[in-house]
């Protein structure tokens, strides 16, 4: 996530006026590119150092909910990586082509562009992939338990020889 957040905002510069076909500001799709990857980066970041915290000490896996966390996960860098490669192509900004004007029409107007990618921004990287994330992911990743369940014979010996 952290990657295709990064690689978004380079190819978000890249893309400065790649909806001119469309008749956009030629900023749009910059702009939406960067609104798309600050929260994309945050949460990659923020599920880089969870991961790190629960397997930084010894650790067991609960491999099935983890291998449904990791297609969720998968699935989300997907997405991330699918806007990275479609954003400096003026088509993805193009809908159907007005015999009119002879000019293509835009899929969305500009303030509907801005409105569905903030949405999209708020609702897919920070909300669903943290709330997935850490529901289905990190919980497959259980810390192993320091403390004993019962009786401890050894600890009582050891606790018996230091007592004065």
């Amino acid at each position: 996530m952290v990657a295709s957040a990064a690689a978004l905002i380079v190819m978000s510069f890249l893309a400065y006026d790649a909806a001119s076909t469309v008749r956009y500001n030629a900023l749009t799709p910059t702009l939406g590119g960067i609104i798309f990857s600050i929260p994309l980066g945050v949460a990659g970041l923020m599920l880089v150092r969870a991961i790190r915290d629960r397997s930084e000490k010894g650790f067991l896996l609960q491999k099935g909910r983890l291998f449904f966390g990791a297609l969720g996960l998968i699935m989300w860098i997907a997405l991330g990586w699918a806007y990275v490669v479609q954003i400096g192509n003026s088509s993805t900004y193009e809908g159907g082509f007005n015999t009119k004007t002879q000019r293509w029409d835009p899929n969305f107007s500009e303030r509907s562009f801005f409105v569905l990618t903030l949405g999209l921004a708020v609702v897919y990287p920070t909300g669903v992939s943290i709330a997935a994330a850490r529901y289905l992911y990190l919980d497959a990743i259980r810390p192993v338990s320091t403390t004993v369940a019962g009786r401890d014979p050894t600890g009582e010996m050891i606790a018996e020889r230091n007592r004065p």
